[in-house]
């Protein structure tokens, strides 16, 4: 209960509540000083190895919840194999991700260069991601290459 009463005290007085509320003779400033003195030895003598006041806890959420607002920059490439068996709309994607949601790519259209057929497209591992000639990444999070893969028409 004091240690909860200190911090709402100091909360208090830091948010100018307090003010106005001096002792006969006192200004409501020295009055807010002393107090905020008086608050601040008697909580650190009673809360040294005590957990973080709520003050503490919000100022640690706030620098997390900053760190994650920062803009992440996203490369997405797409590629053509075996060179020269086709083309491409698009060969790089420049996104930006907020917050950590997913960036939205436009993608990439490949069309088949004389005498080739469009196969797939596959990511960076060799996994098949589309069957279309025409195709979109989705949840874009982090840089991705795309190939788009061409073989000789019969």
């Amino acid at each position: 209960m004091r240690k909860t009463f200190a911090v709402m005290m100091t909360a208090m007085l830091s948010l100018g509540v307090m003010t106005g509320c001096g002792a006969s003779g006192q200004s409501a400033a020295s009055t807010s000083t002393s107090a905020a003195a008086a608050v601040s030895s008697s909580t650190a003598a009673s809360t040294e190895s005590a957990p973080a006041s709520t003050e503490d806890a919000q100022g640690a959420s706030t620098e997390a919840s900053a760190a994650s607002n920062k803009p992440v920059a996203i490369v997405v490439t797409y590629s053509v194999d075996p060179e020269e068996s086709g083309t491409l709309s698009r060969v790089k994607e420049y996104l930006t991700s907020m917050n950590g949601q997913p960036a939205a790519a436009k993608g990439s259209e490949a069309t088949p260069a004389d005498g080739y057929k469009f196969v797939n497209w596959t990511d960076k591992d060799g996994n098949e991601v589309s069957k279309d000639a025409s195709f979109v990444p989705q949840d874009v999070t982090g840089n991705l290459d795309f190939t788009a893969h061409f073989e000789k028409a019969n």
